[in-house]
């Protein structure tokens, strides 16, 4: 399944299970329209319904592949990885990262979804992309992100 297809499929699942839920990653910069094709799908979800969505992937048909876990740069609540129709899903609550002496947690339970869409009739809920770019900085090997979502903050000013 083609990633178009795949997130519009995940968005109604998230949607009809009434689940707090936007695309970050590579997903959120595809939607803002960065040029670019993701190879997963990155999603925050509300701390609150984290098991109802891991329930949701599943009933679906999606197999967890792995529970990780906090470590010293990665400092996500909940973090759960899929394989669903080919395609890899990142489900995550509260999400933090640590980088040396800085870190940044993604207040996205209490903020909510930055942005709503509409693809081919289906309601696609975004992160704050001002936060991806903090949450990008501070990963190893992601400068190529920083500098596309910089431009596009810049743009949009």
């Amino acid at each position: 399944m083609d990633f178009c297809k795949s997130s519009i499929k995940l968005a109604r699942i998230l949607n009809h299970n009434e689940i707090q839920w936007a695309f970050g990653g590579s997903c959120l910069l595809y939607y803002i329209g960065i040029p670019l094709t993701p190879r997963d799908l990155d999603v925050v979800i509300a701390k609150k319904d984290i098991e109802k969505a891991r329930i949701a992937l599943i009933q679906s048909g999606a197999e967890l592949k792995e529970e990780k876990h906090s470590d010293n740069s990665f400092i996500t609540e909940k973090f759960y990885t899929f394989l669903w129709e080919d395609v890899e899903i990142d489900l995550m609550a509260v999400p933090g990262i640590r980088k040396g002496d800085k870190f940044f947690v993604m207040q996205f339970d209490q903020k909510g979804p930055w942005k709503w869409v509409e693809d081919q009739g289906e309601k696609i809920a975004l992160c704050d992309p001002e936060d991806w770019l903090v949450y990008y900085s501070l990963m190893e090997n992601r400068e190529t992100r920083v500098k596309q979502l910089s431009d596009y903050l810049e743009k949009r000013m």
